[in-house]
């Protein structure tokens, strides 16, 4: 996570604000860990965001009621649809244009909903 927050450039917008499956009793597909850190960070699941890479992360993103970006780089993108992506990227470069383009950091809105959601982290931690 920190390495690739860091690519992209937006480690600095989660200090603090990251979390991982050995925190909680139940790893993936469960919702655990974005429940943990939704309520950690005083967050509503539904104003939180997440990447996640394969289909296990995104159906336990979905389950607990996060909107969730697919990472396509190396699962197929209709896997990761399949499991209940709400959208997909193939770059993590994207990611800052996509979620802070002119909007305050710790703020992005959906394009299908117009919905403002929070940074709370980058909830998918290890597996």
């Amino acid at each position: 996570m920190r390495t690739t927050l860091g690519i992209t450039g937006l480690l600095s917008r989660f200090q603090n604000k990251l979390f991982s499956v050995t925190e909680v009793a139940n790893g993936k597909p469960e919702p655990d860990v974005f429940l943990f850190a939704a309520q950690k960070t005083g967050a509503t699941p539904s104003s939180c965001y997440v990447v996640e890479d394969t289909p296990t992360g995104v159906t336990a993103g979905v389950a607990a009621g996060i909107t969730v970006f697919g990472y396509c780089a190396l699962t197929p993108a209709h896997r990761l649809i399949e499991a209940g992506a709400h959208y997909t990227i193939s770059e993590m470069s994207k990611l800052p244009r996509i979620w802070f383009d002119g909007m305050h950091p710790d703020v992005a809105t959906t394009p299908a909903t117009g919905t403002r959601l929070r940074s709370v982290g980058v909830l998918g931690a290890a597996t």
